[in-house]
């Protein structure tokens, strides 16, 4: 439409402004997901810089994978003896909330 156009039959439609929408965006409004990535692969992530050639970065790169392989290992495996542990606390807790009925027979003590 042209300015004369809009000048001689207004419209009475207003369009809302979509500025506030892209602020709300910009700003991280919305929620973020917990992330399910392993912690090793957050903290390997490729960084320039110079490296050796590979013959030379072999053994240095193995063994750096290696170690950080069994410390994930490691901690996973806390975090399930964790996670056993307090399943069994509170099972535990279940059965010994709910009394037990105990009967007395005379008879038997003597």
């Amino acid at each position: 439409m042209t300015s004369f156009a809009k000048s001689i039959s207004p419209s009475t439609i207003k369009a809302a402004p979509a500025r506030d929408s892209f602020e709300a965006a910009s700003h991280g409004s919305h929620e973020q997901k917990p992330s399910r990535a392993s912690a090793m692969v957050a903290k390997d992530k490729p960084h320039p810089a110079p490296r050796p050639s590979p013959g030379m970065a072999g053994s240095a790169d193995r063994q750096a994978f290696n170690a950080a392989w069994k410390r994930e290992g490691k901690d996973a495996a806390a975090h399930q003896r964790e996670a056993r542990k307090a399943a069994f606390k509170e099972k535990r807790r279940e059965t010994h909330a709910v009394p037990r009925a105990r009967s007395f027979n005379r008879a038997a003590g003597r």
